[in-house]
């Protein structure tokens, strides 16, 4: 049998990401958390990207601007050469796919 929709399962997924997140915000496995997060940034999986991109997100949007900056300046950093832009599969199309998903659902800072 084919399932109705498997976007309750996208969100259930999502949201036990984020609890995950939540509990281990301030003990050490954060920095691991946030290396898997930006290794992960360009994964070759369309799914996979979605995800890792919802928890940049939901990241952005609890944390300060301090944070925010430092989140955009280490995913510009994995960019390390120059690339034609015209490839739909680039990675500077992803980066800046991803930029204006983190800026646009994140809180105003001054703005």
């Amino acid at each position: 049998q084919k399932q109705e929709s498997d976007e309750p399962l996208f969100h259930f997924i999502i949201n036990a990401l984020k609890i995950f997140m939540i509990v281990t915000a301030s003990s050490q496995a954060w920095c691991e958390i946030e290396s898997f997060l930006l290794e992960n940034l360009f994964h070759p999986h369309f799914l996979c990207r979605e995800i890792v991109t919802e928890l940049w997100c939901f990241i952005s949007g609890h944390a300060d601007g301090v944070m925010v900056d430092d989140i955009i300046k280490k995913s510009c950093s994995l960019i390390k050469h120059t690339e034609v832009a015209l490839n739909p599969d680039s990675l500077v199309r992803k980066m800046a796919r991803f930029l204006c998903v983190l800026v646009t659902s994140g809180p105003n800072y001054g703005r």
